[in-house]
């Protein structure tokens, strides 16, 4: 039987960076075999596999698959099921006797998937039932920003309600009484989940210290009400230059992001700067710190750049007609791209 882990967890929480730190201890963390991930991305372009591609290979396994354009909970569930089914007749045709085949699949959910979709068709398929055991729905919350997150977005709640495990990732921006509420709002929704945290997507077990705030909160956050909203997320990905203009376009994203942190929900993508090629993510308002991409795995200087936003309620149009207006040398050598994909 192969395992499989299942990480979810809102927009932005932080999921690729943690399970790259997993797969980056390889040996140290798998006792035999090869591992596989397979990466949703809800918008057509992907990046989060091209993120886990290395860190994959440093655990001995293979590519990050990719399942673009939806979530693999509803709209892209069958290519979920091929790709799992690949994925155990590969390991059949390959296994050996020795337990070195494919030994554990990783999961990672789109932002806007609910996971316990993923969990029912690995336990409900014929085939992935004989062949897949379902190890850990592990579900990653932002340190910093999920006590806003659970409290306006029914799916944000759902997703920390049917974990097995719960990761509190960016700690070392949360503050101690955010941090202590938000525990609080997990605890409350899933009181038999697992609790750690993490920097860097680097776990490590609370302390007894956040425990114990997290217990003080808890009475005073399970008699407030639950606000509801719709949520109805659109993708929009475009097609910069490779001469893009990278203090332009930061401008313009911080604008962006202070002006709609409620509608621009999250962007990604990897950005051509004089320094060499970037990764660029923000969540809300938040701009993440970028992360230069290493030598080995650089696109080519003439490569253009595909930067994903995940939107609510906002006219990509608009935000198309921005980007075009105050980043000109986006479009340096291309039309400009509008419109959800």
């Amino acid at each position: 039987m192969i395992d499989v882990t299942v990480v979810g967890g809102f927009l932005g929480a932080g999921k690729t960076t943690w399970l790259s730190r997993i797969l980056e201890g390889g040996a140290s963390v798998h006792a035999a075999g090869s591992v596989a991930v397979v990466v949703n991305d809800y918008a057509s372009v992907g990046i989060d596999n091209w993120l886990l591609d290395s860190a994959s290979g440093e655990a001995g396994g293979m590519s990050a698959r990719l399942v673009a354009g939806g979530c693999v909970c509803c709209d892209r569930k069958e290519e979920l099921v091929s790709c799992l089914i690949s994925l155990v007749g590969s390991a059949h045709r390959t296994g050996q006797p020795d337990g070195a085949g494919l030994s554990h699949i990783y999961i990672e959910t789109s932002g806007v998937a609910d996971p316990r979709s993923i969990v029912e068709v690995i336990t409900e398929h014929p085939v992935l039932q004989a062949n897949l055991v379902l190890k850990e729905l592990v579900v990653v919350v932002d340190g910093a920003n999920g006590r806003s997150q659970l409290r306006h977005q029914e799916l944000a709640r759902a997703q920390v309600s049917c974990a097995d495990r719960v990761v509190f990732s960016k700690l070392d921006l949360a503050a101690e009484d955010t941090f202590s509420s938000l525990a609080a709002l997990v605890t409350r929704l899933n009181p038999t989940a697992g609790l750690s945290g993490a920097v860097d997507g680097r776990e490590s077990p609370l302390t007894p210290g956040q425990v114990a705030l997290a217990l003080e909160a808890l009475p005073v956050e399970g008699e407030r009400q639950w606000e509801r909203e719709n949520f109805n997320p659109e993708a929009w990905t475009v097609q910069l230059s490779a001469q893009v203009c990278w203090a332009e376009y930061a401008l313009w994203l911080d604008a962006v992001t202070r002006t709609h942190p409620e509608h621009v929900l999250r962007s990604k993508g990897i950005i051509h700067t004089p320094n060499g090629p970037i990764v660029l993510q923000s969540v809300g308002r938040v701009i993440a710190q970028p992360r230069p991409v290493p030598p080995s795995e650089r696109p080519a200087d003439s490569d253009p750049t595909s930067m994903v936003f995940i939107t609510q309620g906002l006219d990509q149009d608009l935000l198309a007609r921005s980007l075009h207006t105050f980043v000109p040398s986006a479009f340096q050598d291309r039309a400009p791209q509008a419109g959800a994909n």
